[in-house]
């Protein structure tokens, strides 16, 4: 069985098989089906038996080395829920930033600040209720948070009419200079406009239209 788990996987065992394996660490030189078996049976899953109480496994069999070994996997499992956080989306490219903008609207909202890391992966879509004009005014409260985040680069999103494109391109230009002694990038700036329905109706990279 060490051999199939080495080649094939864990998979390829059947939960008895695995508990089996198991047991075999807990109790050496002993045949362990039967145990494994009497185990499943009794709790009605290898879920039910790693869930069960180390006074539990005790009673129904085990001896204390056992009973304890098997508690290891539902310990395991909760730590590596608890250290796994949300999968951050990478906006490495267009396509990758329109997808994003187009499953995350946020209507009636004028500015939108995208922190990224030395990856491209999104840290924080943070909405700015309030936006100074002109935008370099932003400075210190977008330093101070890509600071926080530990960010390398930023993506601007605006909402408001295409025909503002030329005035609010001149303020990221702005922002870019002022954040560049920082070392904070500014990949993009996007223009972006809502339907009726709030769903994303256009959208428009500055640096596409060479505004940057």
């Amino acid at each position: 069985m060490r051999r199939r788990v080495l080649e094939h996987g864990a998979a390829s065992l059947a939960d008895y098989e695995l508990l089996e394996m198991l047991l075999f660490c807990g109790i050496p030189r002993r045949d362990t089906k039967p145990v494994a078996k009497k185990l499943l049976q009794k709790f009605g899953s290898l879920a039910g038996v790693f869930q069960a109480s180390c006074r539990e496994l005790m009673e129904s069999g085990l001896n204390q080395r056992s009973a304890e070994l098997l508690e290891f996997p539902q310990l395991g499992a909760k730590s590596l829920a608890a250290s796994t956080g949300p999968v951050m989306p990478v906006l490495g490219d267009w396509q990758a930033l329109v997808a994003y903008l187009e499953q995350h609207c946020q209507p009636g909202v004028f500015c939108r600040l995208l922190y990224l890391d030395n990856r491209n992966r999104l840290l924080e879509d943070r909405a700015l209720v309030k936006t100074p004009q002109p935008l370099a005014g932003l400075l210190r409260q977008v330093a101070g948070q890509a600071l926080v985040l530990q960010a390398t680069a930023l993506i601007v999103v605006l909402c408001a009419p295409r025909g503002t494109a030329v005035g609010l391109a001149q303020g990221v230009r702005g922002l870019t200079l002022a954040l560049k002694p920082l070392s904070l990038i500014i990949h993009d700036a996007v223009l972006v406009d809502y339907d009726p329905k709030d769903r994303l109706a256009w959208l428009m990279s500055f640096s596409q239209e060479n505004l940057l």
